[in-house]
């Protein structure tokens, strides 16, 4: 983003900000393939919003747990939702240390350093691009597509204790949010929830269907920030097109250090349920070429 104006080559007529606390929040938000989002200093925000203001930027603060257009809703600690958590993870803070020490444990080896994650490490498990070992589908003309390659290695590395924590918060996330009258409650395609059940459980996932198809995990220091990006690999298909932010802080050594749990759906499986039912439209391919994903 240049002077907070324009990304790339594109105009921002929009910009949320979202004040991170210094416990742990949620947020919920759609379309992170179209938008791009990172993080800004505090310290230069009064700046930037005025240069924004004054370009004709119209400039949102969400503040308390609250939702805004485009898509966005914020839960702070002291929202329902994020006290809910401790009703399904039964040692909310023991989950956090875990993880924490995990990923702390991979920070202080290896950092990934001039990319979206900034210095910190980063896990991910879930779908991933089509291999040729992946699992097979038949679809409505007699033929076999293939579907996404699911991987959980990084989720077999954690130790017993964090697995059953990591699938309780998961799962959690998954009920409030987009179960039944839930605020994204359109992820009720029954043949690709089944398919994605399967394509974990044949990776060896071991527990209940927690719905999302991809988690990202991460971990930073506090003060660095997480460059402006898009998630190119989110789905576009409405009712897949959003994705769960579950973020807490913890320190080591007098540092604070962020976590990020990211939730979300894959553009790879939209394209494969497309493909399995015929009817995978000419705008998707073409952006799927453009990208790579098929």
């Amino acid at each position: 983003m240049v002077n907070g104006i324009h990304w790339n080559r594109e105009r921002v007529y929009r910009q949320i900000n979202i004040l991170i606390p210094l416990d742990h929040f949620v947020y919920t938000v759609s379309n992170l393939h179209e938008i791009p989002h990172g993080d800004e200093r505090v310290q230069d925000k009064t700046n930037r919003d005025t240069a924004l203001r004054s370009s004709g930027v119209d400039v949102v603060d969400v503040s308390t747990s609250t939702s805004c257009r485009p898509g966005v809703r914020v839960y702070y600690s002291s929202s329902a939702l994020t006290k809910g958590i401790a009703s399904c993870v039964r040692d909310l803070d023991s989950m956090q240390a875990n993880l924490f020490e995990y990923l702390f444990n991979i920070y202080d080896k290896t950092k990934i350093k001039g990319n979206r994650d900034s210095n910190g490490a980063r896990v991910d498990f879930g779908l991933g691009r089509i291999q040729s070992t992946s699992k097979k589908c038949a679809d409505s003309r007699g033929g076999m597509q293939q579907l996404p390659f699911c991987n959980l290695n990084s989720f077999h590395a954690m130790n017993d204790a964090l697995k059953a924590e990591i699938r309780d918060l998961l799962l959690y996330f998954h009920r409030e949010v987009n179960g039944e009258g839930k605020p994204y409650n359109g992820c009720v395609d029954d043949l690709r929830s089944k398919l994605v059940h399967d394509l974990f459980n044949d990776a060896g996932w071991g527990g209940p269907f927690v719905g999302w198809e991809y988690i990202n995990i991460s971990l930073r220091s506090a003060l660095d920030d997480l460059h402006k990006h898009f998630d190119s690999m989110n789905d576009r298909r409405e009712g897949y097109n959003h994705a769960v932010i579950y973020s807490f802080l913890r320190s080591r050594r007098n540092k604070k250090y962020r976590v990020i749990i990211v939730m979300t759906y894959r553009n790879l499986m939209g394209c494969a349920m497309d493909r399995v039912r015929g009817h995978n439209s000419a705008l998707h391919r073409r952006a799927d070429r453009k990208q790579g994903r098929v």
